[in-house]
């Protein structure tokens, strides 16, 4: 009788002990939490400056010394003016012209930083706005012409259109408008645009941290500021007491990659 009160309980405390085994599990979550932030871009205009507010008329485009200002030939009369100044925002610049003549130039400068957090890349230049308003002194008729147009700059075989040729030279773009297609030698005037704005330059953020050592080894991989500027020539096709209106668009995308397919890749030929 002994012998099977002993074979009983050691059944049960084997069962117990697979019991223990089944709910004896520990258990412990390692989380992973993360918050995700995109860059932006921001460029702005700054620095702009005319090269005849209160100045003999210039005789010629010159060319800006980033040190001691506008650089070129003036008449000996002052006729004409040129004031530049920012417009509703930092991504306008306003240019009024007074006064001028044919062979009158103005030529303004500007510099373009971007306030962003991510470089950016010029991915082209666009004549957005082209119009013209001139009262016949005979007649008293006026003429009045606004183009709504959307021509990339950059495209240097695009010379087809009636009141625009555009010309790329190897330091910048030169667009000639003339409001009268009968008079092909007679342009109104020509804008010109040149500076660091032609070039692959890529254009880093002006508060941009964290590449300081790459920096002193390689300075001119970076820039966080481009210099530009518009010669304005009249030309001997302008008209008396006439208005133009001109709109250029510089657009600008996110370093490193273009997205879509970019009417200009700057830096190619």
């Amino acid at each position: 009788m002994k012998a099977k009160i002993g074979a009983i309980f050691l059944v049960s405390v084997m069962a117990f002990a697979a019991l223990g085994a089944a709910y004896a599990h520990w258990e412990e979550t390692l989380t992973i939490t993360g918050v995700m932030e995109t860059d932006d871009i921001d460029p702005y205009f700054h620095c702009i400056e005319s090269n005849d507010v209160d100045n003999w008329d210039p005789n010629e485009c010159g060319y800006w010394d980033l040190v001691d200002g506008w650089q070129g030939v003036r008449r000996d009369k002052d006729v004409g003016s040129c004031t530049v100044q920012m417009g509703a925002t930092t991504n306008e610049m306003e240019i009024d012209i007074t006064d001028a003549y044919p062979c009158y130039y103005a030529h303004p400068k500007f510099c373009i930083s971007n306030a962003g957090s991510c470089p950016v890349l010029i991915h082209g230049l666009m004549l957005t706005k082209l119009s013209f308003e001139w009262t016949d002194p005979e007649t008293g008729e006026v003429v009045d012409k606004d183009w709504d147009v959307n021509i990339p700059l950059a495209d240097a075989d695009l010379n087809t259109w009636s009141y625009v040729d555009i010309i790329k030279g190897a330091d910048g773009w030169k667009v000639k408008v003339k409001q009268d297609v009968g008079k092909p030698e007679d342009y109104d005037f020509a804008l010109k645009l040149t500076g660091d704005l032609i070039v692959d330059t890529q254009l880093d953020p002006i508060d941009w941290d964290g590449y300081e050592e790459d920096y002193m080894e390689n300075p001119l991989d970076y820039t966080d500021i481009l210099y530009g500027d518009l010669c304005i020539h009249f030309e001997n096709g302008c008209r008396q007491e006439a208005t133009y209106d001109f709109t250029i668009g510089i657009v600008f995308y996110n370093w490193p990659h273009y997205v879509g397919n970019p009417p200009w890749v700057p830096g190619t030929p």
